[in-house]
């Protein structure tokens, strides 16, 4: 995905999981993101972790905290 990403042409982005601090399978993925983009030189922009709460409601809500946290954000990974 992050290869994908970045052959699209984009640089600025975000991340955010659900269960990543309770699940190692969710940790070693977003590990391995991280890690393909910084070796390409890049890094992301802001990221957030949830656990609780309605799917859709608990998207929306990081969604919009994100982008006001860091605005310049050109694509938005939520695994």
């Amino acid at each position: 995905m992050a290869r994908a990403i970045l052959n699209a042409g984009y640089s600025r982005t975000g991340f955010k999981g659900t269960r990543v601090p309770l699940d190692h399978r969710a940790r070693k993925r977003f590990k391995r993101f991280t890690k393909y983009l910084s070796g390409k030189g890049v890094e992301i922009e802001d990221h957030t972790f949830y656990v609780r709460g309605l799917a859709l409601v608990k998207r929306r809500e990081t969604t919009r905290k994100m982008l006001a946290r860091a605005p310049n954000v050109d694509f938005l990974v939520s695994l």
